[in-house]
């Protein structure tokens, strides 16, 4: 693969997509089939694409949302996904090993409602204990004493989603960088986008424009490659979305929320990631989320690992420093340490799960969610003459292609947007003004 970076001193696009990361890729990909003869951009300040927190996420999807809206966005984007790799032959390593949620009874109680809804939309498996009983590193009789010292709930109920699993993002955004480049979207690598300009649409001449009572709209934006101007912007940048918009004064509604991962190996683990126990068709074995502090293993198959982190979405999850860029903003740099794996997660791993004697830590990774703290659904909104698309939240993969068909209807001056299942959403319910989404309470 050849990468071209190009030196400009300014550039004139019909559209400029700022961030390659997979939202950006999906938005250029759908805009470019929307207006084919309009030429686009995409301006990414890294050396290639997806090298920041898309390439930095565990890549997992799952088609269950408690809201109707997350469960469109994901559903049809998994339908998508499932589509390039059976039906074009584009092997992203989709895997449907399953989303399994580990419970305690109380917890299932509360949210047997929304469970109950869910299984008539999507393929739900409840587990009783005697069911989890086989699945044999799983400790369902917890220590007392630990259980008291670390503040962990039983395992009674698990929850397990069929239609959900890991793929591998790199391949999925090459399938979207490389259609983009077929339709004839441009990229510019290695450039950072350093502000956005706001001017007055009507110039009056005065100095210190434009004023309060002008009309406005964004004049071009400022790189480190020099400046570049479109009819149309498109923000997909992730953590950095505040960072831009802040400095013109427009509320971005996301906060970055720091991510620390690690991947574990050794003989055990190889041979418990490549081991279903009856779960799925794949032969491996599930995204398993424990039943406290949001504890989760996504197995990556080709290397016989498991990826652990934890979900972090909730108030009552890692409450301290994660909410913070570090001080230089170098954050894919930013290696996590190893005491915080074995203070804070390798405890309660260890009380959940057995036959581990050999595991160690192979990777490890820090990055950023994208976390809308209000509802947990991705904001697509409309200001001046630009489209922001963020907050995915922890869940932007499992979205991005129905993300990308609604930047890319917004743009086409539609209301509406038909997403790759067939169904279809408001434009608006995903805004600030008329935003219509509900409340996502499906946490764990």
């Amino acid at each position: 693969m050849i990468i071209v970076v190009i030196t400009v001193s300014e550039r004139d696009y019909d559209v400029i997509v700022v961030g390659a990361g997979i939202m950006g890729l999906a938005s250029a990909y759908h805009l470019k089939i929307a207006m084919p003869d309009k030429s686009i951009v995409v301006l990414e300040k890294e050396s290639s694409y997806s090298q920041g927190n898309s390439g930095r996420s565990v890549s997992g999807y799952r088609d269950f949302f408690s809201t109707v809206v997350n469960q469109k966005l994901s559903k049809s984007s998994i339908k998508f996904y499932s589509y390039i790799q059976k039906d074009l032959g584009y092997d992203i390593q989709m895997k449907n090993v399953g989303y399994m949620f580990l419970m305690s009874m109380s917890k299932f109680d509360s949210m047997k409602s929304i469970i109950t809804k869910l299984q008539s939309s999507t393929d739900l498996r409840i587990l009783d204990r005697s069911e989890l009983s086989k699945i044999h590193p799983l400790i369902l009789d917890v220590d007392k004493e630990e259980s008291r010292a670390l503040n962990l709930q039983p395992i009674e109920v698990g929850v397990l989603g069929r239609r959900c699993g890991v793929l591998e993002i790199e391949k999925l955004s090459s399938f979207y960088y490389e259609e983009c480049r077929r339709l004839g979207v441009e990229f510019n690598f290695k450039t950072q986008v350093n502000s956005l300009d706001v001017v007055p649409r009507n110039p009056s001449g005065y100095p210190n424009e434009p004023f309060l009572w002008q009309d406005k709209l964004i004049g071009g934006i400022s790189t480190n490659r020099g400046d570049y101007s479109a009819r149309r912007y498109v923000l997909t940048t992730g953590a950095w979305t505040g960072k831009l918009l802040d400095r013109i004064g427009v509320d971005s509604h996301m906060k970055a929320k720091k991510r620390f991962v690690y991947q574990i190996g050794g003989n055990s683990i190889t041979e418990m990631v490549r081991t279903s126990y009856g779960l799925n068709d794949e032969g491996l074995f599930p995204f398993l989320v424990l039943p406290s502090h949001g504890v989760y293993l996504r197995p990556h198959p080709s290397s016989g690992t498991f990826w652990i982190s934890t979900s972090g979405t909730t108030s009552d999850q890692e409450i301290g420093p994660t909410f913070s860029f570090d001080s230089a903003d170098d954050i894919e740099y930013t290696e996590p340490s190893d005491e915080y794996f074995v203070d804070n997660i390798l405890p309660v791993l260890r009380a959940y799960m057995r036959d581990m004697p050999d595991m160690k830590i192979t990777g490890k990774w820090t990055g950023y969610y994208s976390l809308n703290s209000q509802d947990k659904t991705p904001y697509i909104f409309a200001f001046l003459n630009a489209i922001v698309a963020t907050g995915g939240s922890g869940a932007g993969l499992m979205k991005s292609d129905s993300i990308g068909r609604v930047v890319a209807s917004i743009a086409s001056g539609q209301t509406e947007t038909r997403l790759f299942d067939g169904s279809t959403i408001l434009n608006s319910s995903l805004g600030v003004a008329d935003r219509d989404v509900g409340i996502e309470t499906l946490r764990f």
